[in-house]
């Protein structure tokens, strides 16, 4: 006879903050963005064209601890793809910001 414990198993949560962006670089169909958080934290993700302007905002909130997978699929924020060129992934986590120049292909 097996007994159940009387707390939930603890998952895997990361030591300490690390992020990864453009991942698949260049890339065709999307891109990915892998974050490993240890606690609670305030995420946001944008991308910006080579001129500077705002093309997409992925993510903004909260998210939890714990690892966490992400993309950029290569289109705006109305859902237009973008022209094949160079874009800048900026990262937000918590108090560290990591920026990733990122080569899109269509």
């Amino acid at each position: 006879m097996s007994s159940i414990p009387d707390s939930p198993e603890i998952f895997d949560i990361p030591e300490r903050l690390r992020i990864a962006a453009g991942v698949m670089n260049p890339f065709v169909d999307e891109t990915g963005i892998h974050l490993e958080l240890p606690a609670l934290v305030s995420v946001q993700i944008w991308v910006f064209d080579h001129s500077g302007r705002l093309v997409r905002q992925i993510h903004d909130g909260t998210m939890g601890p714990g690892f966490h997978r992400l993309s950029w699929d290569g289109t705006d924020g109305f859902g237009n793809r973008v022209a094949s060129g160079s874009y800048l992934l900026h990262v937000r986590a918590g108090d560290q910001v990591t920026r990733r120049r990122v080569v899109f292909l269509r």
